[in-house]
């Protein structure tokens, strides 16, 4: 096993791990910052410490460098390639690592590796040389390397990246932005990380890989529930997150004194592993103080030094069972920085929380949670002590917040099979297997434009665009249609001096009509003259419909004796169409006959 990442975080799932397959009399290897967070008679540990390593990751950032972090996609990843870039190469000159390189035969039936920050690629080739499967670890709900190795369909609408501040159902800026954190991250493995392991694979690995081999990791074991995050996920990705959470055990004394001891019920301050509470601005530190001292709750307060002027309400000390103190029936809430595996632990318990992220995934985390109902969000830049008070009040003194987290609560515990087992029996199956090629998905062998059926597409769009042409040139063909104006001429229609001068400034101003509608007529003295003549001389490609049925002749009982049929406006709109379906040479035709007949 290989988790090379200097963040506690992370070692804990990874751990969680290798915890449960020694339980299952297994041999375990691990490479870690953290060699003492597993003991066991079967576990040997290779230390790849690096606490002041030159990538600055350490677990003694401040909260300012941090929020820089945030949720911007492109400093994350930058952040890990130069994780990566120092990382890898230093564990990989490790002895021990040199050693297990030169064994002349395979010591292990199966490698996991660590997937964030594409630290899982550059150990690859050891799996390689030996030809030993290969399961990955994530220790986030999803990472989107991790679910492109896989084949995994992650559609950019319905699924936010683990660096961002969206839940669904997102807006439309929102898709937009989770598209850019998409394609960014694609491009920046491409360009950044990919020439980079080019680089590390010709120096310690030139013979044994490509980076096609990527395609032949056999599973992923997810720190997501689908009950929080339900996403589709090819059957090579097992979701076991809480993996880490055990059956409480007895807390020590002084811990239990203090929990039991509280009248009004205790809280749970804990920003995390990574950022360290002593680095806070003293602003921030001022408004943790100041409200822990005018609430009646007791606090116990995760700090890995002493702070200076608390009230006498407040534990601090630098480590607490976590999981073990949320399980305590006198916990009323937790303050977190909403990580991951603390947020497992509270809902695992049924403890409401205050939501405060920092950085990276904790952002995400955070606003599904608060859209889930768990608990209000206080973003680090707006907080306040005002706000501080009035969440804690609502988790504390309200209903909604545990009656939901007791719900979800539940929903995490009914599992058929607890995420332990989940590990030891898909480890298993590939060892039986020597891989899992049989549940792998279509995807992973296609290259991204047919992924994405961008050729499809393409090939739809160019038959669209050449029918538009073809269509196009067709309606040009047909005079005045493009112009899209009516024009009116004011005459006598009773005078034929006045049609005379109206059909010529026709002629002159617009040219010949290509349909003529005609239904010239006017009612006068009683009678009905019709003038169709005029229009039949002037231009002959006409329609003459006759009596068209409009509201002059609703009630004129005249035109139902004297005309067989009174037209609708339908009929003569279809004989327009007929015509415009008509060969222009045959309509020249009947031009000329026209013409003939009134010569005659």
């Amino acid at each position: 096993m290989v988790q090379p990442l200097y963040a506690k975080s992370h070692d804990n799932f990874v751990s969680a791990i290798a915890k449960s397959l020694l339980s299952a009399g297994h041999y375990v290897t691990f490479i870690t910052p953290f060699p003492e967070s597993v003991k066991h008679i079967n576990y040997t540990a290779i230390n790849c410490g690096h606490p002041n390593d030159s990538s600055g990751f350490t677990n003694k950032m401040p909260i300012g460098e941090a929020l820089k972090l945030s949720s911007d996609q492109t400093a994350i990843d930058t952040l890990g390639f130069e994780i990566m870039r120092t990382v890898c190469p230093s564990v990989i000159q490790l002895d021990e690592v040199q050693k297990i390189l030169k064994s002349p035969t395979k010591l292990f039936d199966v490698v996991i590796l660590e997937l964030i920050f594409d630290f899982g690629d550059c150990f690859l080739p050891v799996a390689k040389k030996f030809d030993i499967p290969v399961i990955g670890t994530i220790a986030t709900t999803s990472w989107l390397s991790m679910e492109w190795i896989m084949g995994n369909p992650s559609n950019p609408a319905i699924n936010p990246t683990v660096i961002s501040t969206y839940s669904y159902p997102m807006t439309y800026v929102q898709r937009l932005g989770n598209l850019w954190k998409y394609w960014s991250h694609l491009v920046f493995r491409n360009y950044y990380t990919f020439p980079e392991l080019k680089k590390f694979y010709r120096k310690f690995f030139p013979n044994y890989f490509n980076f096609a081999d990527q395609n032949e990791m056999s599973l992923v074991f997810s720190n997501s529930l689908p009950v929080l995050t339900p996403r589709s996920k090819v059957p090579t990705i097992i979701n076991v997150g809480g993996l880490h959470i055990q059956p409480a055990k007895p807390l020590p004394e002084n811990l239990r004194t203090f929990i039991d001891g509280a009248e009004h019920g205790v809280i749970l301050f804990s920003i995390g592993s990574f950022i360290q509470s002593y680095n806070m601005p003293l602003e921030m530190l001022t408004i943790f103080r100041e409200t822990f001292a005018q609430i009646p709750q007791r606090v116990l307060w995760k700090s890995e030094k002493h702070i200076k002027d608390l009230s006498g309400n407040v534990l601090v000390s630098k480590w607490f069972p976590q999981s073990d103190i949320l399980a305590h029936k006198n916990i009323v809430a937790f303050i977190s920085h909403c990580g991951i595996s603390g947020m497992y632990e509270g809902l695992y318990n049924g403890v409401p929380m205050v939501l405060l992220p920092i950085y990276g995934d904790q952002i995400a985390n955070a606003a599904l949670f608060q859209q889930m109902g768990i608990g209000p969000k206080i973003d680090i830049p707006d907080l306040k002590k005002e706000k501080l008070l009035n969440a804690l009040n609502d988790v504390i003194n309200g209903t909604k917040y545990r009656r939901r987290v007791s719900e979800i609560s539940n929903l995490i515990k009914d599992q058929p099979i607890s995420p332990q087992e989940s590990v030891v029996y898909w480890t298993e199956y590939v060892i039986r297997y020597n891989g899992a090629k049989h549940l792998k998905s279509p995807a992973v062998e296609m290259p991204l434009y047919q992924y994405l059926l961008l050729d499809v597409i393409t090939l739809i769009v160019f038959i669209i665009f050449i029918t538009v042409v073809e269509l196009s040139d067709e309606i040009r063909q047909i005079p005045g249609t493009c112009k899209g104006k009516f024009y009116f001429i004011q005459c006598d229609i009773t005078n034929e001096q006045e049609l005379d001068r109206a059909f010529a400034i026709i002629k002159s101003e617009y040219g010949l009509p290509w349909i003529l509608v005609n239904n010239a007529a006017v009612l006068g003295n009683n009678k009905f003259l019709g003038i169709s003549n005029f229009a039949i001389y002037y231009f002959t490609r006409s329609i003459s419909p006759g009596l068209v049925e409009t509201p002059m002749t609703e009630d004129i009982s005249y035109f139902t004796t004297t005309v067989p049929k009174v037209l609708s406006v339908e009929d003569v709109v279809k004989s327009c169409i007929s015509i415009l379906d008509t060969p222009p040479h045959v309509q020249d035709v009947v031009y000329l006959c026209y013409e003939v007949n009134m010569d005659v």
